[in-house]
């Protein structure tokens, strides 16, 4: 695995009649970004190495937690008025790695602008699709995915597109947008001072951690399924996984772990294309004709079972027993005291203690709080800001709300007909109540950020959940007790539901990946996880400065969102140790996230395993092996031409 200044220098020397994806033809000067691919059927050639999608934030952008009582820029419903925004009290490294506003961005011609969907800048600078094509999730194509159509050499919803409503060229005036194909009254407010650069990374300031939405989704979501209880199969579960900064989803791309903390049991087909995880707690059976898991197993309960053959074509780790029918490619690590059936086969034996910890943050202090974040952001937020009331979309006669930068709260959702949320900056909704809508459909741009927290209910025929084509940059946290997903749901983002349920009825995809203290799965589905979310937290290392650090005399709350708040002043310290200079001389070890540097797969957060010396999703391939995008390969280089890649070295 290759970070972007590797790449940039293996670049400049290759010399190549293939061209390896991320790599320009002429590798240009970083401070202007500009660049031209001679490939223009190379969707992945990402112009620019060192300014390339990862390119998260802006280093000049306000910085500052939006809707944080001590620090929002504004000082919405804040008594205690700060002097302004804050900047990086820092460079970083890189000068070009924050200088656009999304995570997908890129500079071509000194302009940020988004490979996603640029028709004259698709998958790279000035790779330019033709006439009859649209630029759709960095690819030139002549058709759209189903339910868009072509416009301007673009992909757009006909339901749900301002410019293209009902129609190419059909643009909803002043006060209204589209629902449905019409153009209605809509909610839109100016876009405030602090969104200069998409915004500031969306800050939660909760109890005695600076929570950073990127950090917070980079953690939770490293599985294409994680499930804390019951996890109920009786129909078929394929996982694979893609990355979104480097094209839209293709097929054929290793990756798509599952984790459960309990029991793991099917009666149907099961196509892992990453890891399995098994916790101490629960066990492994599957009962179908044929499973495979294309990566690790990993089973720390009582046994291991599948009554017909389930392959793993990496290692196995399996803290008791196994038996029944296992093809285990590699090897076998599993204690003396533990059985073997007959029906297992390896390639090599290791007698060893194993152990394996649950693989989902399930216990209460891993959990994603999201009652109390909600709770919290119904009185700092920046609704006044802009104008938002809370109870806006209370009444029916709201069914489009479109959402600039920063943190907002409403009561909730009741609509008969569909409703639509769109976010055009680095954004987070905060839902107080149950959502009551015929269908809901909740969407941030290429070059935003969305994370909506729901502390209710959805009650919806109906759902359109972020894009397929780039499901890193939104995210959803539901406390509701069940989250159904249909025919008529499409997923393009990741789901975080507990302490409730995923229920899947119907033969559907999903991109991005599902959180759930339970999963009931009644009819086939794929889920095709995005890899980018674990990059998601790259916007959060920007390093900020509160500039009003002690509170105004006439606040009368001076600790409110405090992080540690004074004992003297007869609070509880919830972190004796801040600030101590002699910290806790054993600290937790802290795993080693996607792309950083690794000696064993055990430096790894699960389920990385350590490859060529960095932490990756599934075992990288080597040259000449196939692949789909540059991550896929140990060099960090694959080489496409048409429908087909290798994986090459420098």
């Amino acid at each position: 695995m290759l970070n972007s200044r590797a790449l940039l220098t293996l670049c400049a020397v290759l010399s190549l009649t293939l061209t390896p994806l991320g790599c320009s033809d002429d590798v240009t000067d970083s401070d202007t970004g500009t660049g031209t691919s001679a490939d223009s059927g190379d969707p992945g050639d990402s112009g620019d190495p060192d300014a390339t999608p990862d390119a998260s934030g802006d280093a000049d952008a306000t910085l500052d937690a939006s809707g944080d009582p001590d620090t929002t820029p504004d000082d919405s419903g804040d008594p205690d008025t700060d002097s302004g925004p804050t900047t990086p009290t820092e460079p970083v490294d890189d000068p070009d790695r924050f200088a656009c506003a999304g995570e997908y961005q890129l500079i071509c011609d000194d302009v940020c602008t988004s490979p996603k969907t640029d028709p004259d800048n698709c998958g790279g600078c000035g790779i330019t699709c033709g006439e009859n094509e649209a630029c759709s999730g960095g690819f030139c194509l002549e058709e759209c995915r189903p339910g868009e159509n072509v416009c301007d050499r673009e992909c757009v919803d006909f339901r749900t597109d301002n410019t293209n409503c009902g129609g190419c060229g059909i643009t909803c005036g002043e006060g209204e947008g589209c629902v449905e194909s019409a153009c209605v009254p809509a909610l839109a407010f100016d876009e405030p001072a602090f969104c200069a650069g998409g915004g500031p990374p969306v800050r939660f300031d909760e109890v005695n951690d600076d929570l950073c939405s990127g950090d917070v989704a980079e953690e939770t979501f490293r599985w294409a399924m994680c499930i804390c209880s019951d996890a109920r199969f009786t129909a078929g579960l394929a996982t694979d996984a893609f990355d979104s900064r480097e094209g839209p989803y293709l097929p054929g791309s290793l990756g798509g772990s599952v984790g459960a903390n309990s029991e793991l049991n099917t009666n149907s087909t099961v196509d892992i294309g990453g890891s399995v995880w098994v916790g101490p707690n629960g066990s492994l059976g599957w009962n179908a004709a044929q499973n495979d898991i294309r990566g690790e197993l990993h089973v720390g309960g009582v046994s291991a079972n599948s009554s017909n053959t389930t392959t793993v074509a990496e290692n196995a780790y399996i803290a008791q027993n196994i038996s029944g029918s296992f093809a285990i490619d590699k090897r076998l690590t599993i204690p003396d005291s533990g059985t073997i059936g007959g029906g297992v086969s390896y390639g090599e034996l290791v007698r060893a203690p194993v152990s394996v910890p649950s693989p989902c943050g399930c216990e209460e202090d891993e959990r994603v709080p999201v009652e109390s974040l909600v709770a919290r952001r119904a009185t700092f937020n920046d609704n006044d800001v802009i104008g938002l009331e809370p109870d806006a979309m209370m009444d029916g006669s709201v069914r489009r709300l479109e959402l600039p930068c920063g943190q907002y709260y409403l009561d909730g959702i009741n609509t008969g007909g569909e409703v639509v949320i769109h976010s055009t900056g680095r954004s987070a909704i905060f839902i107080g109540g149950d959502i009551n809508a015929g269908r809901l459909v909740i969407k941030a741009d290429p070059d935003a950020e969305l994370d909506v927290f729901i502390d209710g209910a959805i009650n919806a025929s109906g759902m359109e959940l972020g894009s397929p084509n780039y499901p890193a940059n939104t995210r959803f946290y539901i406390s509701g007790e069940r989250l159904q997903i249909t025919s008529d749901v499409l997923v393009g983002g990741f789901i975080y539901v507990y302490p409730g349920r995923v229920q899947i009825v119907d033969n559907v995809e999903i991109f991005g990946g599902i959180f759930a203290n339970e999963v009931q799965i009644t009819a086939p589905v794929s889920v095709h996880y995005d890899r980018q979310v674990q990059r998601s937290g790259e916007v959060c290392e920007i390093p900020v400065e509160d500039p009003d650090p002690d509170p105004d005399p006439a606040d009368p709350n001076p600790d409110a969102g405090d992080t540690d708040p004074d004992p003297e002043d007869g609070g509880t310290d919830p972190d004796p140790d801040a600030g101590d200079t002699d910290p806790d001389p054993d600290p937790e070890p802290v795993c080693s996230s996607l792309d950083e540097a690794c000696s064993s797969s055990s430096d790894c957060c699960a389920p990385l395993s350590c490859e060529e010396g960095f932490c990756g999703t599934a075992a990288c391939r080597t040259a000449t092996q196939s692949c789909v995008y540059n991550s896929d390969c140990c060099s960090g280089m694959c080489a496409r031409s048409g429908d087909s890649g290798i994986c090459i070295v420098g």
